[in-house]
């Protein structure tokens, strides 16, 4: 009879060991590798061709430059609460790699996956008024969307978000869960994650409540969004379940521990060695994370963009950008926008018999944006 615990060697009855399985923290490394190879594939052409912001649709300090301004003050206050954490927790421990600090890692990667859901062709439109570059869409193998890396990414609001603030979020639900325990003992694993996407659920909220109305992103033509008024439309489904599951996954990681107070990443692989261990844990995490940010946060949302309905002609051109022909924004490679009579999808390579732009078209991936 052999005694097995995932990831701990197995005993024979004459205390042999005769061998390791594997469990979450093993399996999960494995599947992040692919997707950290094409990352590292797709950053560094990215780089290499030279990142660039883009300014060209801007019109000013108006109301929506402020509204993006005043995101990103709140996110580097954010930011900064969570980096001293961080510090004294690093203290407290004696050692650099906590969980904590490998969460924050692992959420800095996330920036090139922030346009997934453009993937085949325009849907999630963000404003040119934040910090911005020019997406890594374009760099990613098999991409459809051949103006994918046109759109302006708001960098520096969502790479603060996903390395600091999720974490931020993560330990804000800590003593909310706890006190969830405490008023319904017998509550199980499954109802607590229901909680937490609940909760990721409502921070979602702040999209449809906060960044659509202040003109700060938008869906222009997402099918059966709801109304919000002046045009613009939120996908209440897929997008705040997705987000609700985003949420949950990461930070289900943290927050459940067993007896030892390991989460589910540090379990089964007392046979490690301390370094071995902590490189194990990271992979996870980032397969854990990739797998969450590419699964239920952007494969969801693509069908979407397949049925759109028209764009409103009142979108603004700091929204636009020049991906499509849609407002005052017109001659662009890419043609009409989708949803649009005579749409037609392009795909790699077919942009490059179209007529040269004029001012108001998109910039191709590497020209340098022009200056308001």
């Amino acid at each position: 009879m052999n005694l097995t615990l995932k990831g701990e060697a197995a005993l024979n009855e004459r205390g042999t060991l005769v061998g390791r399985s594997w469990s979450w923290p093993q399996w999960l490394a494995v599947a992040g590798t692919p997707f950290l190879v094409i990352e590292i594939y797709a950053v560094s052409a990215w780089l290499w061709d030279g990142p660039h912001q883009i300014t060209q649709y801007r019109d000013g300090h108006n109301s929506p430059w402020f509204a993006a301004k005043m995101m990103e003050i709140v996110i580097t206050i954010i930011s900064i609460a969570v980096i001293v954490h961080l510090i004294r927790d690093i203290r407290r421990k004696r050692r650099f790699f906590t969980f904590d600090v490998m969460f924050c890692l692992v959420g800095a990667t996330i920036f090139w996956a922030n346009e997934g859901c453009n993937w085949f062709v325009p849907l999630w439109q963000p404003s040119s008024y934040f910090i911005n570059l020019n997406s890594v869409m374009a760099y990613i193998p098999l991409v459809v969307n051949p103006e994918a890396g046109i759109v302006p990414d708001p960098f520096y609001f969502l790479f603060a978000m996903e390395t600091f603030a999720v974490l931020g979020a993560a330990m804000l639900m800590e003593p909310i869960m706890q006190a969830v325990k405490r008023r319904w003992p017998r509550i199980s694993i499954a109802q607590q994650f229901g909680i937490l996407a609940l909760f990721g659920m409502i921070f979602a909220s702040f999209e449809s409540l906060v960044a659509i109305p202040l003109n700060l992103w938008d869906w222009p033509g997402v099918p059966h969004g709801v109304p919000m008024g002046h045009g613009y439309r939120y996908p209440l489904f897929p997008e705040l379940f997705a987000f609700g599951l985003f949420f949950a996954i990461p930070v289900s990681l943290r927050y459940f521990r067993d007896d030892k107070g390991r989460n589910v990443l540090e379990r089964g692989m007392d046979h490690y060695s301390p370094r071995q261990r902590t490189a194990v844990t990271l992979l996870a995490c980032y397969g854990a994370v990739q797998l969450a940010t590419w699964g239920p946060a952007t494969v969801t949302l693509w069908p979407l963009g397949w049925f759109q309905d028209e764009w409103r002609e009142t979108l603004p051109a700091h929204i636009n950008n020049g991906v499509c022909d849609k407002g005052v924004v017109q001659n662009t490679r890419y043609g009409p926008c989708p949803g649009d009579p005579g749409f037609r999808a392009p795909f790699p390579g077919s942009l490059r018999s179209t007529p040269e732009r004029s001012e108001a078209s998109p910039m191709r991936r590497g020209e340098t944006a022009a200056l308001p």
